[in-house]
C-alpha cells in the first residue's frame, strides 16, 4: 500500500509542473541548505520554518484571497492607529499580514515553545515589520490555569 501511495504522488508531481518546481525547491533547501525554503509573499513578507512540504505548499504564495478580504474589511472599519490581537499566532503569518495591512500594533500569543521559536525567526526575517509586533509565549483563555497541548510533530500547525 505504501508503494502505491508513493507512485500516486510521483504521478501527481509529473502532471503538475508548478507543484514539481515548488517540491524541488523544498527538497533542495532541506537537503543542501539544511533548512526549509524561505517563502516571499507578493506583499514582501518573508516566511520560513515550515515543518513539512504540505505547510509550505499551502502558504508559499501568501494568504488566501478570502483571508486578505477579511483583513481589508477590518482595516477599513478600524480607527487608526489600530491595534490587533493574534491568539494562537503560530508562525506569524497573520501577525505580519496585519501589520502590512495597516495595523500599528499587533499583540501575538503562541504558547507552544517550538512554534514560538518559529514565530520569532519569522519576525527576524521581517525586521521592518517586527517592531510593530509584540509576542508572548502564553495561551489566552477564559481562566488562568495550566493546560497541556496536543503537539503534532509532523504538522505543528495542527497543535491544539
Amino acid at each position: 500500500m505504501q508503494v502505491s501511495h508513493f507512485f500516486k504522488n510521483v504521478l501527481h508531481l509529473l502532471r503538475s509542473p508548478r507543484l514539481s518546481l515548488v517540491f524541488s525547491r523544498w527538497i533542495f533547501c532541506n537537503t543542501f541548505l539544511r533548512r526549509p525554503p524561505i517563502a516571499k509573499f507578493s506583499n514582501g513578507v518573508r516566511f520560513s520554518g515550515f515543518a513539512n512540504f504540505s505547510e509550505f505548499w499551502l502558504r508559499y504564495q501568501g494568504l488566501d484571497p478570502y483571508d486578505l478580504e477579511v483583513l481589508d474589511a477590518v482595516v477599513g472599519v478600524s480607527q487608526h492607529p489600530a491595534t490587533a490581537i493574534d491568539v494562537g499566532a503560530n508562525i506569524g503569518i497573520f501577525s505580519l499580514a496585519m501589520v502590512k495591512h495597516g495595523f500599528e500594533k499587533v499583540y501575538s500569543f503562541e504558547p507552544i515553545p517550538e512554534t514560538f521559536g518559529r514565530l520569532s525567526k519569522n519576525l527576524a526575517l521581517n525586521g521592518d515589520l517586527a517592531g510593530h509586533i509584540f509576542i508572548s509565549q502564553i495561551g489566552i483563555g477564559e481562566t488562568a490555569s495550566t493546560m497541556e497541548f496536543e503537539v503534532n510533530e509532523k504538522s505543528p500547525g495542527q497543535n491544539k
